[in-house]
C-alpha cells in the first residue's frame, strides 16, 4: 500500500512542477508579442522571443538583424543567447520558448541544440505565407540537396570526419 501511495504522490508532484495554466502562458506569449512590437521599432522583423524556466523568465529577445548585420540574430536565437548567458550554460534543459510567430527552422534547431522542453508560438508560418511574409527556407530545407537554390557539395570528407574520429563528439 505505501508503495502505490508514494507512487501516486510522486506521479502528482512531477504533475504540479510541469504544469502550466493557460494564464502563465498567455502572460508569457504577451511578453513575447511585446518584445516583437518592440523590435519593430528598428528592424523590418517583427519576431519576439522569452525563455521560460520554472515560471519565471531566464531570457528574451528580438529581432535584431538588421541594426546587428547579423542575419542569425532572430528573436529566438537571441532569447536563447540571453538565456544561456543569464544562467552560464548551453543547456536550457526543462525551459520553454515562447515566440510570437512559429520559429523558423534555425530558431527550431537552436532550441533543438539547447534542449528546449515546449515551444509555444502565435502565429503559424501559413499565417506568414498568407500576409507574404513567408519564409522558403521551410521548403528549401526539404528538397534534396540538387534542387536547392544554394549548392550543396561535400569536400574532403575523410579528412574532414578525422575530427570526429579523434575527438569521439564529447
Amino acid at each position: 500500500m505505501k508503495k502505490h501511495l508514494l507512487t501516486i504522490i510522486l506521479i502528482f508532484q512531477s504533475f504540479q512542477l510541469s504544469a502550466q495554466t493557460n494564464e502563465e502562458k498567455e502572460k508569457f506569449m504577451k511578453m513575447a508579442i511585446e518584445l516583437s512590437a518592440q523590435g519593430a521599432d528598428e528592424n523590418p522583423s517583427l519576431f519576439g522571443a522569452v525563455i521560460v524556466k520554472d515560471g519565471k523568465v531566464i531570457g528574451k529577445g528580438f529581432n535584431t538583424i538588421s541594426s546587428s548585420h547579423d542575419p542569425t540574430a532572430h528573436g529566438e536565437v537571441n532569447a536563447i543567447r540571453d538565456a544561456c548567458s543569464n544562467i552560464g550554460s548551453v543547456s536550457l534543459e526543462g525551459c520553454d520558448l515562447y515566440s510570437n510567430a512559429e520559429p523558423c527552422p534555425m530558431c527550431f534547431g537552436a532550441a533543438y541544440w539547447a534542449k528546449i522542453k515546449n515551444i509555444y508560438y502565435g502565429v503559424s508560418k501559413e499565417d506568414l505565407d498568407a500576409e507574404g511574409i513567408g519564409v522558403d527556407l521551410y521548403r528549401q530545407i526539404c528538397l534534396p540537396y540538387s534542387e536547392r537554390d544554394i549548392k550543396f557539395e561535400s569536400l574532403l570528407r575523410n579528412d574532414a570526419y578525422k575530427v570526429f574520429e579523434n575527438n569521439k563528439m564529447k
